[in-house]
């Protein structure tokens, strides 16, 4: 079994959104290949981000968990990984 966990090593938000809008994380040229990513999710983020002033993480808590009572709920990397009951992923047979 192998075991997926977050890089030791994290870029911030607004690095990996300029890695994306610099072309690095593209697989294949526009219009020639697609794979599935969730690069559209990142960068709806980032906007959300710009035009709160907020950090994605702590929009989120306010405004989404918070009001429903999601206390488990994060999107801020450090609380989850500090988190003693907190889900890793994992893919068998690789």
């Amino acid at each position: 079994m192998i075991r997926l966990t977050f890089a030791k090593h994290l870029e911030a938000f607004s690095e990996h959104i300029q890695s994306i809008l610099n072309g690095t994380w593209l697989q294949f040229p526009i219009g020639q290949g697609y794979n599935y990513s969730n690069i559209g999710m990142d960068l709806a983020g980032y906007i959300l981000q710009v035009k709160t002033q907020q950090p994605f993480a702590t929009y989120v808590e306010n405004e989404v968990f918070k009001p429903l009572q999601m206390t488990d709920s994060t999107f801020d990397i450090a609380s989850f990984q500090h988190a003693p009951n907190h889900a890793i992923g994992h893919v068998e047979g690789l």
